[in-house]
């Protein structure tokens, strides 16, 4: 982590959705920074707006109060809960998709894409279908796809949580290490404490909607953080 190289902020952000039943606020007063290099966990209770913190980041949602700061240029790269590849497009063709809709589909890109796929054992598999490949092989590919485009910041929205159990710690790993080899900068949205704990240098829990953030934690080996954020959950 890098504290004098702050990418983005949330300055008391705010969300409300607004139907024709019942006006409801899912966030308030949201405030935290994003810093390099950092990997940053979001937990916190179901429905609590954990995929809509990522929504403003990514801009895909634009409606809400508060000011949100970007630092300029960054570029965002968003991997969802499905690993969303197209089973009539092989890996290959999967994987530099986002460089064909951005038109930026290069030699230099394609080149970049094909050592990824070496440098995380998948370059054997380039011709292949996603429907040929296990879950964890998918989300590995999902996740250089997501990279191809050269991103500043990966947001993971619950990237791992269709995969079983074991899959899901190994194929979690695998991510963080390719996460920080490649020096990018992340946020994770989960609800495994686990996961958030074992992941990230950074935990942001938040309460029950409207969520509010309940507390931060700074991780480290000397804390037992489960029993913090299970108590904080659980209030």
């Amino acid at each position: 982590m890098n504290l004098t190289n702050n990418l983005l902020e949330f300055k008391k952000i705010s969300k409300t959705y607004y139907n024709s039943k019942k006006d409801i606020k899912v966030l308030e007063n949201i405030s935290f920074k994003l810093y390099e290099n950092d990997f940053l966990g979001i937990i916190g209770p179901s429905g609590c707006g954990k995929s809509t913190i990522l929504n403003i980041i990514s801009k895909l949602d634009k409606e809400y109060t508060g000011k949100y700061t970007l630092k300029n240029n960054i570029k965002i790269g968003y991997m969802f809960q499905e690993d969303a590849l197209f089973n009539w497009l092989n890996i290959f063709d999967n994987c530099i998709l986002g460089l064909k809709i951005s038109n930026t589909l290069n030699e230099d890109n394609i080149n970049y894409v094909t050592d990824l796929l070496k440098k995380y054992n998948l370059y054997d598999f380039k011709d292949k279908y996603p429907f040929e490949l296990s879950g964890g092989m998918k989300q590995r590919v999902a996740l250089i796809r997501t990279l191809a485009i050269k991103p500043d910041i990966l947001l993971l929205d619950e990237s791992f949580s269709a995969l079983d159990y074991q899959t899901r710690i190994k194929v979690s790993n695998d991510v963080y290490n390719i996460i920080k080899n490649e020096k990018k900068t992340a946020i994770l949205v989960t609800h495994d404490i686990n996961e958030a704990i074992r992941l990230c240098n950074k935990i942001i829990v938040l309460t029950k909607i409207p969520s509010k953030i309940k507390n931060i934690y700074e991780v480290n080996d000397n804390i037992d953080y489960y029993n913090l954020i299970w108590n904080d959950l659980n209030e």
